[in-house]
C-alpha cells in the first residue's frame, strides 16, 4: 500500500507519532528477558522513556522535513510523490540494528554484513520489507542524540549520547 499524496503520507506519520505522546509510567512490570547486562527495572524504565522521546522527535521531524529523510521522490515526469508507505521506519531500523550487533560498554557495535542483509530484504521479525532510505534514516540519528562512528556501509558503532 502506497500513499497517494505527500499530504496523506505526512498525516499518517503524524498519526503514528501520536502513539508516542503518552509518557511511560514510572512504575510498570519489566519482564526479566529485557533486563540484560545487569540492567535494573528503574534504569530500563528511564531508557524506555528516553526511547519514546526520541521516537516522537524522529516522527515529528519526518513529518516536518520529509525530503531530508528520503520520503519524497520525483516520478518520471519530475513531479514529487511519496516514496514509501512504511510510517514506522525507525522501529524497523532499531530492530535491524539490534539484530545486527552487540552491545559492549554501552555502545552498539554493528556487524556491517549482518546489517546489509537486512537492508537487502532479510526479514526483520515478521516484516519482510525494508525502507529504501536506510542510509538517510541512520544519518538523521545524529540529529537526535546518537553518535555514529565508522562507515555505515561496513562495520560501525552507534552510541546514544545521553539517557537523561
Amino acid at each position: 500500500m502506497g500513499y497517494k499524496t505527500i499530504v496523506e503520507m505526512i498525516e499518517k506519520i503524524k498519526e503514528y507519532e501520536n502513539l508516542f505522546q503518552t509518557s511511560i509510567p514510572n512504575d510498570f512490570h519489566v519482564h526479566s528477558d529485557y533486563l540484560i547486562d545487569n540492567l535494573n527495572e528503574t534504569d530500563f524504565r528511564k531508557a524506555y522513556e528516553r526511547y519514546r522521546q526520541i521516537m516522537q522527535a524522529l516522527q515529528l521531524d519526518m513529518a516536518k522535513l520529509p525530503h531530508e529523510y528520503g520520503l519524497i521522490v520525483c516520478d518520471k515526469k519530475g513531479l514529487e510523490k511519496p516514496a514509501y508507505s512504511m510510517n514506522n521506519q525507525y522501529i524497523w531500523l532499531f530492530l535491524a540494528l539490534a539484530q545486527s550487533g552487540e552491545i559492549k560498554n554501552g555502545i552498539l557495535h554493528i556487524d556491517g554484513q549482518k546489517f546489509a542483509d537486512f537492508k537487502n530484504g532479510k526479514a526483520v521479525g515478521k516484516n519482510s520489507t525494508s525502507p529504501k532510505n536506510v542510509d538517510k534514516l541512520i544519518k538523521q540519528l545524529e540529529n537526535h542524540s546518537f553518535t555514529i562512528n565508522g562507515n555505515i556501509e561496513k562495520d560501525f558503532d552507534l552510541h546514544l549520547k545521553y539517557l537523561t
